[in-house]
């Protein structure tokens, strides 16, 4: 059987009291960092109580995931297999969706549990009317590529959502002003952590407030 996991995109104290039977009854953890998980782990015991017997940890990631699951058979998952993003929903701009592919294809069995997800929550936050958005996850990070899907983004009808990382978030408020300088834009930054913010203006007004 196996259990995809989603872990605390930030704050601790969003893992689940299902995710924490779920862990304690674990045979195999599938993760994308080993460090992260093990660190993890031992935040959740110290915490909250959470007492494991898991003693192998299988890195899977997006680099390595189709080359790890040739490695599997289906007598490795009639034990407790659980897969867990280092923060966030597996599948969701994180590696899963291939495992879920190949439990599908040789008839294994899964679950997925609801949980913390980085897109919901900021786009809650952000005050919007709309109830459809568009979720595009990561843009390429250069070239034309990234050029042309930003462009198309900014003339979808509804809500575009995506992800940046902090170090290119002065560049795209720069190519967002050039491509779309009126629009509002809403931004989070450290989402559920102790420091965290949101901003909503024009890209200028954005740059101006955050960089």
């Amino acid at each position: 059987m196996l259990t995809l996991l989603p872990t605390p995109i930030g704050n601790i104290e969003d893992i689940s009291l299902r995710a924490l039977r779920v862990l304690g009854e674990a045979d195999v953890l599938l993760c994308e960092d080993t460090r992260v998980a093990r660190k993890l782990l031992h935040l959740l015991s110290e915490r909250h109580g959470l007492n494991h017997s898991i003693q192998r940890f299988v890195s899977l990631h997006s680099y390595n995931e189709a080359e790890r699951l040739e490695t599997f058979d289906r007598a490795f998952f009639e034990q407790n297999v659980v897969y867990m993003s280092d923060a966030g929903m597996p599948c969701i701009s994180d590696p899963g969706a291939l495992l879920v592919a190949y439990c599908r294809k040789h008839g294994i069995d899964y679950t997925v549990l609801p949980g913390p997800s980085a897109f919901t929550t900021a786009y809650a936050a952000g005050g919007f009317s709309e109830s459809r958005f568009i979720f595009y996850g990561f843009l390429p990070h250069k070239g034309k590529a990234r050029e042309s899907e930003l462009q198309a983004l900014v003339n979808e009808r509804y809500p575009v959502i995506f992800y940046e990382a902090p170090h290119r978030l002065e560049k795209l408020l720069d190519e967002l002003e050039k491509n779309a300088p009126g629009r509002t834009i809403f931004a989070a930054k450290e989402i559920t952590k102790k420091h965290e913010r949101y901003f909503k203006g024009t890209p200028a007004e954005l740059k101006a407030a955050i960089t």
